[in-house]
């Protein structure tokens, strides 16, 4: 218990039942639509430079020189790359956990929650609602993640897994 505390960044507490709570709620999963949608959209449909030499299907950043690929077009005034994985899986993973710890998607995590306490389907576009900081461009991000679900249909992958 205390190993995932660590990994999915909870906070210790003594009361056993808050720990599984607070536990289970970034443990759990990310909508199949939801991943797919984003990893079209941050990948170009997994053509983007980032996605073939890096397998970061996601956009995701890193800080530390040397960690990743330099943006062509990064601004004079940012410091960042777009992160190097050994594998697709790897740059997946990592998407996952991210969503499932960074305070910035806790809104997503509580979307989710409500969602499970409801005994409703996890729907990749209600989430994506929970995306916002995801992207600079905030609320338009959102709006294009859900589009592209909608569009493609995807929601019928997350569908698809909880009828079996």
């Amino acid at each position: 218990l205390e190993a995932l505390e660590r990994r999915y960044r909870v906070q210790p507490n003594s009361f056993a039942p808050r720990r599984i709570g607070d536990l289970l709620s970034r443990v759990d999963v990310v909508p199949e639509s939801l991943v797919l949608a984003q990893a079209a959209k941050e990948s170009g449909w997994g053509t983007s430079r980032f996605a073939r030499e890096g397998n970061n299907l996601f956009g995701i950043w890193c800080f530390t020189e040397g960690c990743g690929i330099t943006p062509k077009a990064r601004a004079a005034h940012l410091a960042h790359e777009v992160q190097r994985f050994d594998a697709v899986l790897d740059g997946v993973r990592y998407y996952l956990r991210m969503i499932n710890t960074h305070k910035a998607y806790q809104s997503l995590r509580d979307i989710r929650a409500d969602a499970r306490r409801a005994n409703t389907t996890l729907a990749g576009d209600l989430l994506a609602v929970g995306l916002e900081h995801y992207s600079e461009r905030g609320l338009a991000y959102v709006r294009e993640i859900q589009s592209i679900i909608r569009y493609n249909r995807l929601n019928r992958f997350t569908d698809l897994r909880h009828s079996a």
